[in-house]
């Protein structure tokens, strides 16, 4: 029997469609283009920003995630303990991107400390030399490489492709956030790949980024295509005549997002060598103690 924790109060259930409602208006979204990215009906959207929908948490965060926010921010009085009037009004006028940088203002005008890093995380697309690179600084660091999307398949028991056709891209993207808790609660640290489309979900990566050093991992389109395909994969011009005008336009529309990193490392032309020893020098902080320990050998 599963259990669902459902709202009994009338007038919380309206203040929480009244919440839904506002976040679905400020991303201009439609119900229907909701209900769609929520995987759940257009008319169930529709009763709850009315007030009128029985709400079970499982499914309420399924909808708060896809509008980008912790189930928190939409129940009265949750998602921030701000209590000056003013601060909280203006937080909440500002997008995700303000909202980083009050927070970068305040932490170095207040001394907060900040949150221990997990590990390095390597971002990008396929081809930049994420796997060549994680390998190269495990070695060098004796911290272990993991690849997340390698994990999602343990976890799965099955492929991407076949994941993405059971569950849709959005269930392939919970158990994204799913594998990727787990790893941040193990104790060890590690060195993590990611998948070029972890940005698509713009909380989950950045729950990512507040736990690892994050290193984006890039090169120019034509080195993704033929690192790629020098690899024996011909997946991406299979077929495909405009296969390079894709990933141009792929890499232009994440490019802001992978620009968020907390380091880039550009390998376009460059040895692997200097690749590595700039990447080592980017982790010396995180890993540091793994790093002299590998360099008295």
């Amino acid at each position: 029997m599963t259990y669902q924790a459902q709202f009994p109060d009338q007038m919380l259930g309206i203040q929480v469609g009244r919440k839904v409602k506002s976040l679905r208006r400020a991303h201009a979204l439609t119900r229907k283009q909701l209900a769609e990215r929520a995987n759940i009906s257009e008319r169930y959207i529709g009763q709850l920003e009315n007030g009128q929908a029985n709400v079970s948490l499982n499914v309420l965060n399924r909808i708060v995630s896809e509008l980008g926010v912790q189930i928190t921010n939409v129940l009265p009085g949750g998602g921030n303990g701000v209590l000056h009037e003013p601060l909280r009004h203006l937080l909440s006028a500002l997008d995700a991107d303000a909202q980083e940088k009050a927070f970068d203002l305040l932490s170095a005008e207040f001394g907060f400390e900040p949150r221990p890093r997990k590990g390095i995380a390597l971002v990008g697309m396929r081809g930049a030399g994420k796997s060549t690179l994680g390998h190269g600084l495990a070695g060098l660091s004796g911290i272990p490489f993991k690849r997340l999307t390698g994990m999602i398949t343990d976890e799965a028991g099955m492929t991407i492709a076949e994941l993405i056709e059971l569950g849709g891209v959005n269930g392939f993207r919970r158990l994204e956030r799913k594998v990727l808790d787990q790893l941040i609660g193990e104790p060890e640290r590690v060195i993590l790949e990611t998948g070029g489309g972890i940005v698509a979900n713009r909380e989950t990566y950045d729950y990512m980024r507040s736990h690892f050093t994050t290193v984006w991992v890039k090169a120019k389109p034509e080195e993704h295509m033929q690192r790629v395909i020098d690899q024996n994969d011909l997946r991406p011009i299979s077929g495909r005549s405009s296969a390079m005008a894709d990933l141009k336009t792929l890499l232009l529309e994440r490019q802001r997002a992978y620009a968020k990193a907390d380091f880039i490392l550009d390998t376009s032309g460059r040895a692997e060598k200097d690749c590595l020893g700039e990447l080592a020098e980017i982790a010396g902080e995180t890993l540091s103690p793994a790093l002299q320990v590998s360099a008295a050998r």
